[in-house]
């Protein structure tokens, strides 16, 4: 049974255009990141790029745009209130920067300055109460099979979302979330702590966890994550865009 969900899970899937079914004939997958998508994450894409038996559809908590994706098969929950934070922000602003100047209220001033106000409470309250009718509106309609969070930090934002749909959880522990202690987790109040208070409930809910190493899941495994739903998926190297063409020569090496 185990190999079975293995075979069907959409990681474990190579590209393969020639028998790849016209995109509205496959099942969607939801990937989620909270950033969409940080410079270092390209290979999100390229794994969702390659999948042959599912359509890959990127949902993020705020946009960062130092990776291009696909708009028709992008949503961004700060996106949705682009709208009324336009129309706000001159207000929101300039109360914000009057309320710098007093002493008691400085910090609660610079978050008005800030500005997109609706759109950062609407983050705040999906990443750390798990509440987002907005976005749980918009994937309905498109009946995800699946909902697979990049990091452990993600998947702790994303399983509120996973249960308001009904479809499985797939958690992808990339570093610093497998092997991060409690006290370094609790340094950060919206995503260390968020992961740390729905951890047990992770554990008895997520689908799968994916790690990319033996170490990461003996890292987990240690942690308490159930050693059955660890899977390890290494990542590959596409060859045609990065061909090493041999070591340079010791001479030309220079040593600081």
């Amino acid at each position: 049974m185990q190999s079975e969900q293995f075979t069907h899970h959409p990681t474990a899937v190579a590209a393969g255009p020639a028998d790849r079914p016209a995109g509205a004939e496959r099942p969607l997958v939801a990937i989620y990141r909270e950033a969409m998508m940080n410079y270092n994450e390209v290979y999100v894409r390229t794994e969702v790029e390659a999948l042959r038996r599912y359509r890959g559809y990127y949902v993020g908590s705020h946009r960062v745009t130092d990776v291009e994706l696909p708009d028709e098969r992008t949503l961004v929950l700060r996106d949705r209130y682009r709208h009324v934070d336009r129309v706000l922000d001159p207000l929101v602003t300039r109360i914000g920067y009057r309320l710098e100047r007093l002493g008691p209220l400085a910090a609660f001033g610079r978050e008005l300055a800030t500005g997109s106000l609706v759109g950062r409470a609407s983050e705040y309250a999906f990443q750390v109460h798990g509440v987002s009718p907005s976005l749980t509106r918009a994937l309905r309609p498109l009946r995800p099979v699946l909902l697979h969070a990049y990091t452990g930090v993600s998947g702790a934002h994303a399983l509120p979302l996973a249960r308001a749909l009904g479809i499985p959880l797939i958690v992808s522990f990339g570093g610093y979330d497998a092997t991060a202690t409690d006290e370094e987790l609790n340094r950060w109040p919206r995503r260390g702590r968020v992961l740390l208070r729905r951890r047990d409930a992770m554990k008895r809910e997520v689908r799968r966890i994916i790690v990319v190493s033996d170490f990461l899941r003996r890292q987990v495994v240690e942690r308490g994550w159930p050693e059955e739903k660890v899977t390890v998926l290494y990542r590959g190297i596409d060859t045609d865009l990065f061909t090493p063409s041999g070591a340079p020569p010791l001479a030309a090496l220079r040593w600081a």
